[in-house]
């Protein structure tokens, strides 16, 4: 059996480099050889349009193609959109009254929350809080290990976090600012996610995995938009998405062929087990039969089932594992 992908569209984090910022193995390989067969390749994320950059540099210093990987970029899950050629086909920062609005929204309902503000070049950090006892110290702990362990994979692909209010509050004024990712823990970030919907409605995108993504724009979006410049229709027929996050479902859904990878959502592996085409499918790690679906080669159906199967009993037993943790 063989495919007909055009466009490859991957997600990065999670998906194209693991939790630290490497590469997965094999991925040189996959793209090599999509590069190879003149498969158009885009990589979209949540990552501002630097951090981007910078995963696109690794990738072609690790591919070593001649002259580079030509690729589109989806930055901020669609705020900013720049073909291969360099044609911005999007370019939507949030105002500072949508800004103001959310930390408004965020101050009456979850103090201890992280707002990471993405701007093209840099990630400023700023957490609402107010502690004022022992307890409530420790009721955050969780809060401050997790952001931690956010800034530590950043540093993989960003020098650093800058955190400057007063830097922060003039790329406010001059909306300079993207998108959020907003982080808090159990119940108060559904809270959140709820009050932005009511307040905000359909006049941004607001994706809820383990934090919560606000801006203008999502994936699905971005690859119409690409594939209206480059062909002068929506139609899907002929791309592939790729991705790990709840933030991919939408595209993964509505693309002719998708690739679930090494997530950890019962909901994105769904897109490829509740399938009933032979188009759609999971992974847990890239290998020789996953890179015959994405260059169009002779693949196994057979073999994609049960790459699928697998994936899906390695996630059942991460999430296992996270509950034994807790």
């Amino acid at each position: 059996m063989k495919n007909n992908i055009k466009l490859l569209a991957s997600d990065i984090e999670g998906t194209l480099v693991d939790g630290k910022g490497n590469l997965r193995e094999n991925v040189s390989n996959l793209i090599k050889k999509i590069n190879e067969k003149g498969i158009e390749f885009a990589l979209q994320s949540g990552m501002s349009l630097f951090e981007i950059e910078n995963i696109l540099a690794k990738i072609n210093k690790e591919t070593n193609i001649e002259g580079g990987l030509n690729t589109d970029v989806v930055a901020f899950a669609g705020a900013y959109i720049k073909t291969s050629d360099g044609t911005v086909l999007k370019d939507k920062p949030l105002t500072k009254d949508e800004l103001n609005k959310v930390r408004e929204i965020i101050k009456n309902c979850a103090n201890g929350t992280v707002i990471i503000y993405r701007g093209k070049n840099e990630n400023y950090r700023e957490k609402l809080m107010e502690v004022e006892s022992v307890s409530g110290k420790v009721k955050y702990a969780g809060l401050v290990v997790l952001v931690g362990l956010l800034e530590a994979i950043k540093k993989v692909n960003l020098p650093h976090i800058k955190i400057s209010q007063k830097m922060l509050k003039a790329k406010i004024e001059n909306n300079e600012i993207y998108s959020l990712e907003i982080i808090n823990t159990g119940s108060k970030l559904n809270k959140i996610n709820e009050e932005l919907a009511k307040v905000f409605g359909t006049s941004v995108d607001i994706s809820q995995g383990k934090t919560v993504q606000f801006g203008h724009g999502n994936k699905l979006e971005g690859i119409k938009t690409l594939q209206k410049h480059k062909t002068g229709t929506e139609d899907l027929k002929g791309v592939c998405a790729m991705g790990d996050g709840v933030n991919d479902i939408a595209a993964m859904e509505n693309t002719e062929y998708a690739i679930v990878t090494n997530t950890k959502y019962e909901s994105v592996y769904n897109v490829a087990k509740k399938s009933n085409s032979n188009k759609k499918f999971a992974i847990g790690n890239f290998n020789d039969e996953t890179t015959k679906f994405l260059t169009n080669e002779e693949f196994s159906e057979t073999k994609m089932k049960e790459l699928t199967n697998t994936a899906g009993k390695e996630k059942i037993k991460h999430e296992e594992k996270e509950v034994e943790m807790k």
